[in-house]
């Protein structure tokens, strides 16, 4: 059916507003999600507590990752999008008072980590299933090569950005500015006009949905085995990742924007292997390459264990996020080519589920094991031995057979979203 994304000029006024919303939304996701942790070290002095609330942060998508990826198909997706936006500002804000008035307890900036990270997951698929609704086809790879521009942007930029805001304004003001940044986003989805669209009665319900895209993962052997893989292998990347906090601020004394700098330096990596990401994709099938950019992953995490200086973890942590953005896009792409589009919603979100699902309990060890050693070489070595094993466990799993022709045969026409 024809997407109604209206004339061409509407169409384009609606997508810089949507993706104006997304970029400050985004930006005010790495305000909080830097704050937060660090709030708790000033609070706790702990590297365990430190890992906690970052572990915290993520741990809602493995709950609603599932749920999330429905309610965008079932619902509005313009008001969802905005009720998202309004919700972080109000958990925000509700932060920054507790914070200004010195009222704040460990517990209530660990509910807060939770509820705000329960938002994403929401906002998320209504994003990216609202873009074909503003634009005519013929738009729609350029639009969404410009989401993913902003994306890789944002992914060495937000954390700069956000920590250098906390540094310069302290948590409280930077609380309060958060909250202004969501209540914006969400103003400039609400001025997205769209025609309304009268939504059929949905007669299957989420549980049947949800147990047709279980019954395809349980299928498709590539999938599935790709889907663990992913999840064990962030182990190894999120063991470091959410630790950075206590190590660079609380052991090394850096100050936050040096957690800003090393988060940057991956952005800037993701954009590398962004880049070169297509062409190597093209000539290499895409399971060797996924394990293989593990591998590389693994190794280049190994580098942190002579690491000292701000610079040279940086480095070490740049040359990580290259390897890890070839994982991605070749393991977007093989999705994409391999699940039916009227299933891929369904199967991409237990996908999803099961790649978050390691990162709570994998940051929170991490940081037991950086408390006990304040050691990031011991962390580091550990890591990148969870990473590299990963990957070999991976080879001899139906994952080293992806991009043959056998395993492509039963896909039908490729998604149009990531999921």
């Amino acid at each position: 059916m024809r997407r109604p994304g209206g004339d061409a000029g509407s169409g384009t006024t609606n997508y810089v507003l949507l993706l104006g919303a997304f970029t400050v939304s985004t930006v005010g996701d790495w305000l909080y999600k830097l704050a937060l942790p660090l709030l708790v070290l000033q609070m706790t002095g702990s590297a365990l507590g430190t890992a906690a609330v970052y572990a915290l942060e993520y741990a809602p998508y493995v709950v609603f990752s599932l749920v999330g990826g429905v309610t965008a198909d079932r619902f509005d997706r313009r008001r969802l999008m905005v009720t998202s936006d309004l919700l972080s500002a109000l958990l925000v804000g509700l932060l920054a008072a507790l914070v200004w008035t010195g009222t704040q307890q460990v517990w209530m900036v660990f509910l807060g980590a939770v509820l705000l990270g329960a938002v994403r997951p929401f906002y998320h698929p209504a994003f990216q299933a609202l873009i074909p609704r503003l634009l005519p086809d013929a738009e729609l790879p350029r639009a969404n090569a410009r989401v993913q521009m902003v994306e890789s942007l944002l992914g060495f930029m937000g954390p700069v950005l956000g920590a250098s805001v906390v540094v310069a304004l302290g948590i409280t003001s930077s609380l309060f500015l958060d909250t202004v940044s969501f209540v914006l986003s969400a103003s400039a989805v609400a001025g997205i006009r769209i025609p309304r669209v009268v939504v059929a009665k949905v007669k299957t319900r989420i549980l049947d949905d949800l147990r047709a895209g279980y019954a395809y993962l349980k299928r498709d052997r590539v999938i599935l085995s790709g889907s663990v893989v992913m999840a064990f292998s962030n182990v190894g990347l999120y063991m470091v990742e959410a630790n950075f906090f206590f190590y660079l601020v609380g052991l090394r004394h850096m100050g936050a924007l040096a957690v800003g700098v090393v988060l940057g330096a991956a952005g800037v990596g993701s954009v590398v292997g962004a880049a070169v990401a297509p062409r190597i994709v093209a000539r290499v099938r895409a399971g060797p390459l996924v394990i293989g950019s593990l591998t590389g992953a693994g190794l280049a995490t190994a580098l942190l264990v002579p690491a000292r200086s701000l610079a040279a973890i940086a480095v070490a942590w740049g040359v990580v996020g290259v390897f890890t953005m070839l994982v991605v896009v070749t393991w977007f792409t093989l999705r994409q080519r391999t699940i039916p589009s009227e299933l891929f919603g369904r199967v991409v979100g237990f996908s999803r589920m099961l790649a978050f699902v390691t990162i709570p309990p994998a940051s929170i060890a991490g940081g037991a094991l950086l408390g006990l050693t304040h050691s990031l070489a011991a962390l580091a070595a550990v890591a990148a031995a969870v990473q590299v094993g990963v990957a070999l466990i991976g080879w001899l799993t139906a994952l080293r057979t992806a991009g043959e022709p056998a395993v492509q045969v039963g896909a039908q026409e490729p998604a149009a979203t990531r999921g």
